[in-house]
């Protein structure tokens, strides 16, 4: 299983069955957000593959006002910031949050707040 699936599964009832891969629906329900893959790095032994990856995910939270958008921000922050365990089978060995901004978007009339986090895990 790939982490965004892990992290789908894991995020999908806390926000009603609005998290998305990569852009939202037409005509979705608010607030909602999308996700997508950033940056993955993997690190190397000299022999082999080291197993352990960094992987940056962004989350854009979309929502008819700013205070929505923030809120819906602050639920994924802190069900993920710092998180360690098991994510959908995926062990997690910590989330770091990388960055925080927002955005009013006037072609849609959407505020959106986007979140990049750090999840450091082993692959297998």
């Amino acid at each position: 299983m790939r982490l965004e699936q892990a992290i789908n599964q894991y995020l999908q009832v806390k926000l009603n069955n609005r998290l998305y891969p990569q852009v939202l629906p037409q005509k979705v329900e608010l607030p909602a957000a999308a996700y997508t893959s950033v940056s993955i790095e993997r690190l190397h032994a000299l022999q082999k593959d080291a197993g352990f990856a960094k992987h940056r995910i962004q989350f854009a939270c979309y929502a008819n006002s700013f205070r929505q958008a923030v809120e819906t921000a602050e639920m994924i922050r802190k069900e993920i910031q710092d998180f360690i365990g098991y994510m959908a089978g995926i062990y997690i060995g910590g989330v770091l949050i990388i960055s925080e901004t927002s955005d009013y978007e006037e072609n849609t009339g959407l505020y959106c707040v986007r979140l990049e986090f750090e999840f450091q895990y082993e692959e297998v």
